[in-house]
């Protein structure tokens, strides 16, 4: 698929380089959240698929210079979730927490080789050696399973700041491959899609936090009549 520019460079690059801060500051809140709150920020498949997807195109298909700069941050800050979901999320996890400790390595190191497999053959598949269909597939598997989260453990792991984050990073993401694959329906589907499921999120999570931090207004005393 020929690349269409719809944008000047610069504006791309821009947008390429925001997105990035973006999600690197997203990440960032992730492991500060995880410390304090004791537990895992980001979903375990969904953890699997971006440490799959960022080692394949910082390695076995290396992107250009500024985003794999990115990819590499990425790649370190995602081994520190991992190590968040060991330490903290593995032993209360209904599946792994049932295991002895050596299956429940054995079958999170098989979930991260499975990960990595379906990120290689989709980019063999679809010839996205960008790993755009891959990204942005896997951005759509978050986005659900963040409203998931949010559902069956409440605030715990999360941030309005880590909602903001991952919508407009991917907001940004999106403009920038919209104006390089204006024709990609399926590309498209996914902006809108994503776009709609971050923005529910945020709200929600927005929500909660203001419900839990709204001071409560003192109950006057109660007036008596003197005679």
């Amino acid at each position: 698929m020929d690349q269409a520019h719809l944008l000047p460079p610069i504006v791309e690059l821009l947008l390429l380089i925001g997105s990035g801060v973006c999600w690197t500051a997203a990440y960032l809140f992730i492991i500060y959240r995880g410390y304090r709150n004791r537990t895992c920020g980001v979903p375990f498949a969904a953890l699997c698929g971006n440490l799959g997807w960022e080692f394949l195109f910082s390695f076995v298909y290396p992107h250009p210079p500024v985003q794999l700069i990115f990819n590499w941050i990425w790649l370190a800050l995602d081994l520190i979730i991992m190590l968040q979901y060991i330490r903290y999320a593995r032993p209360q996890s209904d599946l792994f927490g049932r295991l002895k400790p050596a299956l429940s390595y054995t079958a999170i190191g098989l979930s991260l080789g499975a990960a990595f497999i379906l990120v290689w053959a989709v980019t063999v598949e679809f010839h996205d050696f960008e790993g755009k269909y891959a990204a942005f597939g896997l951005n759509f598997l978050m986005s659900v399973l963040f409203l998931t989260m949010l559902s069956s453990q409440g605030k715990r792991g999360q941030s309005v700041s880590i909602a903001a984050m991952k919508w407009i990073g991917t907001a940004l993401a999106s403009l920038l491959f919209f104006s390089l694959y204006p024709q990609s329906v399926l590309l498209g589907v996914l902006y809108v899609f994503i776009f709609a499921l971050d923005a529910v999120y945020f709200f929600a999570i927005y929500r909660i936090t203001n419900k839990m931090v709204r001071p409560r207004l003192p109950v006057p005393p109660s007036r008596t009549l003197r005679g």
